[in-house]
């Protein structure tokens, strides 16, 4: 009986909050994996200047949690040793997780 009293006071007072407008429930859409791979697309394209076909699948890969690595050697991506190499310059694929 105290612990539904417990929760009943907390649910309740959720609710006076958001009437008296100080605090909002406010729906944040989640980044879906598409835009995910779309953003760490052009972050790899501005970094390495590679072909927006080329980045892309590389940022598909990575988002949908592919092994980057092994996946280079059967599509002929640029990537040597963990570094996507293109032709303004290279990009560490250890790097693309903090762009998530």
């Amino acid at each position: 009986m105290l612990n539904d009293l417990s929760i009943i006071h907390r649910v309740a007072s959720r609710y006076l909050l958001v009437s008296s407008g100080r605090e909002a429930f406010k729906y944040e859409p989640k980044e879906t994996k598409q835009h995910k791979a779309e953003r760490v697309g052009d972050k790899i394209r501005e970094a390495t200047g590679l072909q927006k076909g080329t980045a892309f699948a590389i940022a598909e890969a990575h988002v949908r949690g592919r092994n980057v690595n092994s996946l280079a050697v059967q599509k002929d991506w640029p990537i040597e040793q963990g570094v996507i190499i293109g032709p303004k310059g290279e990009m560490p694929v250890s790097e693309l997780s903090s762009l998530l």
